[in-house]
């Protein structure tokens, strides 16, 4: 509940609305929560991070959807995928992990 009463705070347009499963899905079923359901601003920044991350590319998969085969800026949307996909491989073989949780 605290979850989405400080996204609501966040004052974007449109409101981020969140459910206890999405709220239940975002923290890998809880296991990203403390003992009392909580987390704390690291894990809360790896979970915007993440969840930012499935957005852009979701809106790269839609963009290129929409593009024309000729068109060359499909080419170029699918150039930026797949340097979303070597950042998280670096990440990952950094040690660091991949930007999802």
């Amino acid at each position: 509940e605290k979850f989405a009463v400080g996204l609501r705070k966040l004052n974007v347009k449109p409101t981020i609305h969140l459910s206890e499963d999405d709220f239940v899905q975002v923290t890998s079923g809880r296991s990203l929560c403390d003992v009392k359901g909580e987390m704390d601003i690291n894990v809360f920044e790896n979970i915007m991070r993440t969840q930012l991350k499935l957005y852009v590319q979701r809106q790269l998969a839609h963009a290129m959807g929409l593009s024309h085969p000729s068109d060359p800026a499909g080419t170029i949307l699918f150039v930026l995928k797949q340097l979303v996909v070597a950042v998280d491989r670096v990440l990952c073989l950094s040690g660091s992990g991949p930007l999802d949780l």
